[in-house]
C-alpha cells in the first residue's frame, strides 16, 4: 500500500507540474503572433523555463507568467540581431580566406617564377614542402568531415 500511496502523490506532482508549465505559455499572446514565429517563441520560453527551474528548483518563474507579446517582439528582435551578427560574420570570414588563399598563391607563383632558372633544386623542395602541408589540410578537413557524418 505505501508504494502505491508514493507513486500516486508522484503522479500528482507530475501532473502539477506539467501544468504550471502549460500556464506558462499564454495561448492568447502566441495566437496573434505569425505562424513562423510561433514555434521559435514556444521553443525560447521552453528553454527560458528550463533554465530557470534548474536554478531555482521545479517550480517555474513567476516572470514566466508576465511575458506579454512586448517581450516576445523584443525576443525576436534580439534573435533577428544575432542572426545578422553571424552572418555578417561568416561573410568577413569568407572574405579573409579568399584573401589567405590569394595571397599564398601569388606568394607561389613568384616563387616558381624566381627559382625556375637560379634554382631548381630549392624549387622542387618548396614544391614538395607546399604539397605536404596542403596534404595535411586536406586530410584533416576530410577525417573532420567524415567524423562529422558519422555522427
Amino acid at each position: 500500500m505505501p508504494k502505491e500511496t508514493r507513486s500516486a502523490k508522484s503522479e500528482n506532482k507530475v501532473i502539477k507540474n506539467t501544468e504550471t508549465e502549460e500556464e506558462i505559455i499564454p495561448t492568447e499572446v502566441i495566437k496573434d503572433l505569425p505562424p513562423e514565429t510561433q514555434d521559435k517563441v514556444k521553443e525560447v520560453i521552453r528553454r527560458t523555463s528550463l533554465e530557470m527551474m534548474s536554478v531555482s528548483g521545479h517550480f517555474p518563474s513567476p516572470l514566466l507568467k508576465k511575458i506579454n507579446s512586448d517581450h516576445i517582439t523584443k525576443m525576436i528582435d534580439y534573435a533577428d540581431k544575432d542572426d545578422e551578427r553571424n552572418f555578417n560574420y561568416a561573410k568577413t570570414q569568407r572574405n579573409y580566406n579568399l584573401i589567405y588563399f590569394f595571397a599564398f598563391l601569388s606568394l607561389f607563383i613568384f616563387m616558381i617564377v624566381f627559382l625556375i632558372d637560379k634554382d631548381r633544386t630549392l624549387l622542387l623542395d618548396f614544391i614538395k614542402v607546399g604539397l605536404g602541408i596542403l596534404g595535411g589540410f586536406g586530410g584533416g578537413y576530410g577525417f573532420k568531415a567524415w567524423k562529422d557524418r558519422k555522427k
